[in-house]
């Protein structure tokens, strides 16, 4: 909520410098979603070079996961997400096959994909059945990723034998294991050698009397990211 104010009241340690010259309504995308999502990739997953990815999600925190998976050098980005303006968009920023849920079988696309299964699967939303379909989608010894956070209430199911016979892996991710001190810098770093697209996660600008609206817009799935001018 502090976010919508003029001024915020922090610890010294939540507050991270940035350079004078650095656009705040830019780098104001990196403080949840960006490090979260990418963080998801580099930190808690560490996909490596040439691995496949299956992104559930093409909100903020997804289309963040998509670019850490071209920085970490994925060789396929398949991405789940039921808008069809989110899958136009989450391929510019690096996806290479894009699915609606609503009309395909996620898993089964997945295997005519890859053959095998996605190397890592990450769930951007928060939901149980994602989890789940990330879990089937993997190849053996594959890891799905939960960095949405969903309702405590919440539950998966599934037959724990899967993670026996298969080795799978299902991990969760805080913030993308984010020290922020590091990581903000180092984001910024990326985006100033042009790596990692900031600019193009903010899809409209609203000023602050237009708040409604622009809650409104992220209810409906307009947009990746909404930037509120005071």
């Amino acid at each position: 909520m502090g976010a919508f104010g003029e001024y915020v009241l922090i610890q010294e340690t939540g507050a991270i410098p940035v350079p004078d010259d650095t656009p705040l309504e830019i780098v104001c995308v990196i403080g949840c979603a960006v490090q979260t999502g990418v963080g998801a990739v580099l930190n808690t997953a560490k996909v490596e070079e040439g691995a496949t990815v299956l992104v559930m999600g093409a909100g903020g925190i997804g289309i963040s996961i998509i670019q850490g998976a071209r920085l970490a050098g994925a060789a396929r980005i398949i991405v789940s997400d039921p808008v069809a303006e989110r899958r136009d968009a989450a391929a510019r920023f690096g996806a290479t096959d894009a699915i609606d849920p609503t009309t395909e079988d996620v898993t089964a696309t997945v295997m005519r994909l890859t053959g095998v299964g996605a190397d890592y699967a990450f769930d951007a939303v928060g939901r149980s059945a994602l989890i789940e379909t990330g879990l089937w989608s993997t190849r053996s010894g594959g890891t799905t990723v939960l960095v949405g956070a969903g309702p405590v209430e919440d539950t998966i199911t599934f037959p724990p034998v899967l993670l026996v016979i298969t080795e799978k892996k299902l991990i969760g991710s805080l913030l993308g294991g984010s020290n922020s001190p590091f990581e903000i810098p180092r984001l910024l770093a990326l985006w100033r050698a042009g790596r990692l697209d900031l600019e193009g996660m903010v899809t409209a600008h609203r000023p602050m009397a237009e708040i409604n609206e622009a809650v409104a817009d992220l209810k409906a799935g307009r947009g990746i990211r909404t930037v509120l001018a005071l």
